[in-house]
């Protein structure tokens, strides 16, 4: 499996957000098999990003579940340099060839900023960047049953690849 869909977690919908947690997960779009997963959360005494308090305050709406789960991955996190080498090695040593978000201007572009800022590189070539929203444009919307926590960065990429799954076999 070569394609991998990423969520984060952050503190603002801004491309220089803070990240909280990245999750993500291996799949094959043609089929319904899912890999690997990939969960970190990141210590924010390690982090200097932009944070918006109305995106702060959505997350006091969520549910208690979501909440918990994002004060336990952030509680025990990497820096976040340690957090993006953790990620793009995983995604290297998988040989991802395709990242996918859930549209184009939130999930991989605030990865693509803070890669940038610590001088790392990604390890997909920027045109091998695929968005869940156009897919569904195109497909109509998706069918797949939520499951996990939600908000939650690992349980949202596996939902998000489902989705893609499923629109593909449409």
């Amino acid at each position: 499996m070569k394609h991998l869909m990423i969520n984060l977690e952050t503190l603002s919908t801004n491309p220089a957000a803070t990240i909280i947690e990245i999750g993500a997960v291996l799949f094959d779009p043609k089929t319904d098999a899912l890999g690997k997963t990939f969960e970190v959360g990141i210590n924010q005494n390690t982090v200097n990003r932009h944070v918006d308090l109305k995106t702060v305050a959505w997350w006091f709406k969520q549910s208690p579940e979501a909440l918990k789960n994002v004060a336990t991955t952030r509680g025990g996190g990497l820096s976040l340099v340690g957090a993006m080498q953790q990620f793009i090695n995983f995604a290297r040593q998988n040989g991802v060839s395709h990242a996918w978000s859930h549209g184009a201007s939130f999930d991989i572009p605030i990865l693509r900023s803070v890669a940038e800022a610590l001088n790392l590189e990604l390890p997909w070539k920027f045109w091998n960047e695929m968005d869940t929203r156009t897919l569904y444009f195109v497909k109509g919307p998706p069918l797949v049953v939520r499951k996990g926590i939600h908000p939650s960065a690992l349980d949202d990429a596996i939902y998000q690849a489902k989705c893609v799954q499923e629109a593909y076999q449409r």
